[in-house]
């Protein structure tokens, strides 16, 4: 079974929940600078970004390999310079144009972006 959703799959979906969060952060995760959520060997995987105003000073998100079709919710990481989203069903970039400091954003053909 390949490692990310296609459309026609049925992906079973995981949440970007307080709990989730502190498990990949830690239990403070406000003082957490840098993030990995793959979905990569994992049998569930994130279809919507939430909740990330719980770990705000991070500057490296790492999201590949999850389901996520929608780049939204980020307004809140204004210290963030590298993202990675990879291996997603993004269709749309709409949302990374309030991130000014992202230096690094790593995408592939996995994605369907709309221009």
């Amino acid at each position: 079974m390949d490692s990310r959703c296609s459309l026609q799959e049925s992906c079973s979906a995981i949440y970007m929940t307080e709990n989730l969060i502190k498990k990949y952060a830690g239990e403070n995760p406000y003082f957490c600078t840098k993030l990995s959520i793959s979905g990569k060997g994992r049998q569930y995987k994130i279809r919507v970004i939430e909740n990330l105003k719980l770990v705000q000073n991070l500057y490296k998100l790492n999201l590949s390999h999850n389901c996520i079709s929608k780049i939204s919710n980020l307004e809140c990481l204004s210290h963030l310079t590298h993202l990675d989203l990879a291996h997603n069903l993004i269709s749309s970039m709409d949302g990374l144009q309030t991130l000014t400091g992202l230096l690094v954003r790593q995408f592939d053909s996995f994605n369907n972006f709309r221009h």
